[in-house]
């Protein structure tokens, strides 16, 4: 596969990926907070106010409680925002107490610090990659102009059909981005490929040489061992052998002793029974008898 065509797949996957996780991120939101805006703009209006809980997503929300009712003295707003604009508007005798986290956002309030306050709205926010403006400053647009300024508050004053293009250009600001960081990792994963396969054939050649090695000293034990066990047969051979002549050395005089006293014990029974034969002969009438008729000693022994 051609590196233009994994790139391609890679970039595909990581527009999945961004695609899948922002569903079900926003599916999450959804769950959590009671209005939620993604990928287009919004804007929310209140006749009475006793809390609420906005989110955005990829989206530009305008939360206008200049002119309603606050219910009690004291009320609750959450906000979420994720590569979002928020701007909430509030009345003039309304304190901001802030409390949230912000990765990577800025977050304003501009209020007449001149006014006495008699509500409270606390605004617990949790934002990313966004901005929150929160400003009672309602009265000083006056022309097209102030479409360009952040304080200018006015619904009046701009256009929807503005306020959609501007979000329509932050929109498509927002994908440049994304498109530009999804080739920033495509080229990160393509690099982190390559020196895996890198490391992997590091890792092969080394497994590759370690069973040579391993190998070459199999061989040379067992050759050794051959070779051992060669020499210890050789060895245990001239061992017994040596052993044998030793006993044969040993009992060899015994065997000489033996057959010298067999010898002298047979030349003894030789000498007895010659001279038992002699008598024998001597003594025995039947012997005279065969003397007489003219045989000789000798044939009658035969």
């Amino acid at each position: 596969m051609g590196k233009n065509k994994f790139g391609k797949l890679v970039a595909l996957s990581a527009v999945i990926g961004s695609g899948a996780w922002v569903y079900k991120k926003y599916e999450t939101i959804k769950s959590m907070y009671h209005k939620v805006s993604i990928f287009k703009g919004e804007r929310y209006e209140f006749d009475e106010f006793d809390g609420e809980a906005i989110a955005a997503m990829f989206s530009g929300v305008v939360v206008d409680l200049s002119n309603v009712e606050f219910v009690e003295d004291e009320v609750y707003l959450d906000i979420y925002a994720l590569c979002s604009g928020i701007r909430i508007l509030i009345p003039k005798d309304v304190e901001i107490v802030l409390e949230g986290s912000n990765k990577a956002s800025g977050v304003q309030v501009d209020q007449d610090d001149d006014i006495t306050k008699t509500k409270t709205l606390y605004i617990n926010y949790n934002i990313t990659a966004s901005g929150l403006l929160i400003t009672d400053n309602i009265d000083e647009c006056c022309d097209d102009e102030c479409c360009d300024d952040p304080e200018c508050n006015d619904p009046d004053c701009c256009s929807t059909e503005e306020t959609e293009e501007e979000i329509k250009a932050e929109t498509e600001e927002i994908e440049a981005e994304i498109e530009e960081e999804i080739e920033e990792i495509e080229a990160e994963i393509e690099e982190k490929i390559e020196e895996e396969i890198e490391a992997k054939k590091k890792v092969e050649k080394k497994v590759e040489i370690k069973a040579e090695k391993k190998a070459e000293t199999s061989d040379e034990v067992v050759g050794n061992l051959n070779q051992e066990v060669e020499a210890f047969a050789e060895t245990q051979e001239v061992e017994k052998f040596q052993e044998v002549n030793k006993e044969n050395e040993s009992i060899e005089p015994e065997l000489d002793e033996l057959v010298e006293r067999s010898a002298s014990e047979l030349g003894e029974a030789a000498a007895e029974l010659d001279e038992a034969i002699k008598e024998f002969v001597d003594n025995d009438d039947d012997f005279e008898s065969f003397d007489k008729d003219d045989h000789s000693k000798d044939d009658f022994f035969e």
